[in-house]
């Protein structure tokens, strides 16, 4: 369950920092 919460709060990071800098593609890649 705690794992479940860390992965959303990880996908939640993701999505804010593809918000603030969308040519971050390779962060996205690297968390895929």
């Amino acid at each position: 369950m705690l794992y479940e919460v860390l992965g959303n709060l990880n996908d939640l990071n993701t999505l804010t920092n593809q918000a603030h800098t969308p040519t971050s593609i390779e962060e996205v890649l690297k968390n895929a």
